[in-house]
């Protein structure tokens, strides 16, 4: 049985709405969603985790 190609687009996440929230990202976009209010001088967020978890579309969202 042979695979059929399929002419799909891909439609990267690039919103707030197309963000899933879960256990692995909770804590960050709760800090995302509170912003500008962080406490503190600098106001420094480092996102950190292995590839594919969402830190860019976190990125995305945050802009």
């Amino acid at each position: 049985m042979a695979q059929l190609p399929l002419d799909l687009q891909f439609i990267s996440a690039a919103d707030r709405d197309d963000f899933i929230i879960g256990e692995s990202n909770r804590l960050a976009t709760s800090w995302i969603d509170r912003w500008p209010d962080w406490p503190g001088q600098y106001r420094i967020l480092n996102l950190v985790g292995p590839a594919g978890r969402g830190k860019s579309t976190l990125d995305r969202v945050w802009r």
